[in-house]
């Protein structure tokens, strides 16, 4: 799994995502959201709130 996609040979590791990354969408109305990207797997899923 990959946070951008480069064509350039020497970046080919460079954007790749290893870890759990956690990201936070908001609303217009500030709503807010996160979703979880598990590393190496790319297998994404909402965060539950308690």
């Amino acid at each position: 799994m990959y946070s951008k996609l480069s064509n350039k040979e020497d970046e080919e590791e460079e954007y790749e995502i290893k870890e759990r990354c956690k990201i936070e969408i908001k609303t217009k109305e500030n709503e807010r959201r996160e979703i979880i990207i598990e590393g190496r797997s790319g297998y994404v899923y909402k965060e539950e709130r308690p």
